[in-house]
């Protein structure tokens, strides 16, 4: 099974998609998460497994995916029991990052943090962005490993934007997963870290995370 996840995202849209026509309100048993689904021979999601590590499986599927893959999303739910019932949904940015080819300029137009945190495959991530009709490019550019003089090794990972010269007429927001797993093979669980940067409105901050 592979894993769908483009290397640059078109934000076209920061709502979430509704599941059904009969949305229902805001609830205490309503929960928001990101989520790695599965989908089916049908292009339906069937389970979908949480960043906790459980697997669950999906009562009312999404359609019109892709056979046989892995999406990431966000989504906003209902438990029940060993399921999950779907009120919304939208994609995350969680392609794998990519090189800059020599003579690329990497855009980082900025953003603002609204919150990051780390768990055990993802490095997950809400931003807020100004933007008002055009298409924002979002993805992950690797920056290459680097190896300290105590001998443990720093991933840099920094955060591709390009807001496409967009008006600042509304804030809107983008999830985003960086997956861990793309670094399996060069660093090491516990030791070595991984270092996510970003251009804020602010100042280009960096966010260390222990791998």
């Amino acid at each position: 099974m592979k894993l769908h996840a483009t290397v640059l995202f078109l934000l076209m849209t920061t709502l979430l998609c509704a599941c059904n026509d009969n949305r229902d309100s805001w609830a205490d048993n309503y929960q928001m998460a990101f989520m790695d689904m599965m989908t089916n021979g049908s292009g339906q999601t069937y389970k979908a497994v949480n960043d906790e590590g459980e697997t669950l499986s999906v009562i009312n599927p999404i359609g019109g995916l892709t056979n046989d893959t892995t999406y990431r999303f966000i989504v906003v739910f209902v438990r029940e029991g060993n399921s999950i019932r779907l009120s919304s949904y939208s994609h995350t940015i969680s392609g794998k990052p990519f090189k800059m080819e020599e003579g690329e300029t990497a855009i980082t137009d900025p953003v603002t943090v609204q919150s990051i945190w780390k768990t055990s495959n993802y490095i997950n991530a809400t931003f807020l962005i100004q933007k008002k009709t055009e298409q924002h490019v979002m993805g992950f550019i690797d920056k290459g490993v680097t190896t300290n003089n105590q001998g443990t090794r720093i991933a840099r990972v920094q955060l591709y934007h390009d807001n496409s010269n967009d008006a600042e007429a509304f804030t809107a927001t983008a999830y985003a997963s960086l997956p861990l797993w793309a670094y399996r093979d060069r660093l090491e669980r516990g030791r070595d870290s991984v270092y996510f940067i970003v251009n804020t409105t602010d100042s280009l901050a960096i966010y260390p995370f222990l791998y």
